[in-house]
């Protein structure tokens, strides 16, 4: 068997106090704040956000009401403007149909830059 080796003496570094070496504690206060703040934040943000939904929904349904009106106002331009109802109103103001119609025909311009024909 090996026999092993002596073990040898162990020796201390000479350690010495460094002057000035005081470590600053970190204050919680300012994390706290910082914290608190982030948290104040993110509530207005989601408070925001749920005015601004408010907001769009309303303005979702007056743009339904006006598209309703629309559709209403667009269906009685249709019928005020039928031939039988303009026909209809002509016959009650006493207006008779003309028996020969003239129609006039334009002459097409040669040159549309040029001055407009008499």
């Amino acid at each position: 068997m090996a026999s092993r080796p002596a073990p040898r003496a162990r020796t201390r570094p000479n350690l010495k106090v460094v002057p000035g070496g005081n470590r600053r504690r970190i204050s919680v206060v300012p994390i706290i704040a910082i914290a608190i703040a982030t948290v104040f934040g993110v509530t207005a943000v989601r408070a925001a956000q749920g005015q601004d939904g408010l907001k769009a929904a309303s303005l979702e349904q007056q743009y339904a009401n006006e598209q309703e009106n629309h559709t209403l106002l667009s269906a009685q331009v249709a019928e005020l403007s039928s031939p039988g109802r303009i026909a209809d109103e002509a016959d009650k103001l006493g207006l008779v149909p003309a028996a020969n119609p003239v129609y006039l025909q334009l002459p097409e311009p040669s040159d549309a830059s040029g001055p407009p024909l008499p």
